[in-house]
């Protein structure tokens, strides 16, 4: 068996080891495998829903949380390429990694990245939202 891609590793050890831990917030919410990986796959199945193609770039505009790993491993499941992007950037900012890059798709937290927003619409890219199902609030 070859060398399996962070997707295939992550399939492979949630099968292994479904209920031990693989994310943890300061230890006030955790994620086990087998439900980080459910996450991915939705996650993924949602991108390519909505028009993800594999090769597209999506640009990942998030503060440091569980929201933004899920995304980015549901990117690259869904065989796109995932350009994380400093969420204190200005607008000028994202417009050049955005547009340098070639974006399709910016996704953001509930809240939203106003800066991150205003770029995309002005590059015409589409802008969605991702939120963990049962929040951490």
């Amino acid at each position: 068996m070859g060398i399996p891609t962070l997707t295939g590793l992550l399939k492979l050890v949630a099968g292994e080891f479904p209920d031990r831990r693989a994310l943890s917030v300061c230890g006030k919410f955790d994620l086990s495998h087998f439900r980080l990986q459910e996450l991915v796959d939705s996650a993924a199945s949602k991108l390519v829903a909505g028009g993800v193609k594999p090769g597209d770039v999506v640009a990942l505009v998030f503060p440091n949380t569980v929201e933004f790993v899920i995304m980015f491993l549901g990117v690259i499941r869904a065989r796109a390429t995932a350009a994380p992007l400093n969420a204190a950037y200005t607008s000028e900012e994202f417009e050049f990694y955005m547009s340098d890059s070639e974006s399709k798709l910016l996704v953001t937290s509930t809240e939203g990245n106003g800066p991150a927003q205003t770029a995309a619409s002005k590059l015409k890219i589409q802008h969605a939202t991702a939120a963990l199902p049962g929040a951490l609030n």
